[in-house]
């Protein structure tokens, strides 16, 4: 059965997932890439260890901690 976590960053992913958030500058968008991002990497289905986007996900974590 899958849990609540993962239906919810499946969800996100899917909702986030637009090239339209990032060809705009508006902070909007931007932060909207921010988290298809993080959906995409913590979901774990991808073959691409997208390393420098774990990076981004490790800066944001440190600055809201």
């Amino acid at each position: 059965m899958t849990e609540l976590k993962d239906k919810a960053i499946e969800v996100i992913e899917a909702l986030t997932c637009s090239d339209d958030f990032a060809r705009s500058n508006s902070r909007e968008h931007q932060i909207l890439t921010l988290v298809y991002k993080f959906a995409h990497i913590a979901k774990g289905t991808c073959k691409n260890p997208h390393a420098d986007w774990v990076g981004e996900l490790n800066q944001q974590w440190e600055a809201i901690k």
